[in-house]
């Protein structure tokens, strides 16, 4: 069995031919792209799919009818919205951004999380504030 001063000495000896520093290159190249390539392995295998939900947040509703009006915000009929396929303004009821209808990130927000504006007011008011993608 080899010492540790043999290993080093033959480690040194086949770096110092040309052929003999390429296989190191080789190997260290090799053996630092293993090494990543586990480490993100075990990275992504330890983190759990876990989502937050948030239950049974508390509103302040100005009108004082905060039942009603929870119930509204959860089926997405706020304000002037509309839950119908109509309206110049849209959102996402799990958004805090609304679109134009043409917009390209309003295309992007599924049928069953959309709420539909008049106006840009009426979403402004139901808290939504105006996307930079498509002004």
């Amino acid at each position: 069995m080899d010492t540790i001063r043999q290993i080093v000495s033959k480690i040194k000896s086949l770096a110092a031919t040309e052929n003999g520093r390429d296989i190191l290159v080789i190997g260290v190249v090799i053996l630092a792209c293993t090494g990543s390539f586990f480490l993100g392995r075990m990275s992504k295998s330890d983190a759990k799919d876990d989502q937050v939900k948030i239950v049974g947040a508390i509103q302040n509703f100005p009108s004082g009818n905060a039942s009603q009006e929870s119930s509204q915000i959860q089926n997405g009929t706020t304000g002037s919205s509309q839950t119908s396929d109509s309206g110049a303004y849209v959102a996402s009821k799990n958004g805090t951004k609304y679109y134009p209808v043409g917009c390209s990130g309003a295309k992007r927000i599924k049928p069953e999380n959309t709420v539909y504006f008049d106006t840009p007011s009426a979403a402004e008011a139901a808290g939504y504030a105006l996307s930079s993608v498509c002004k």
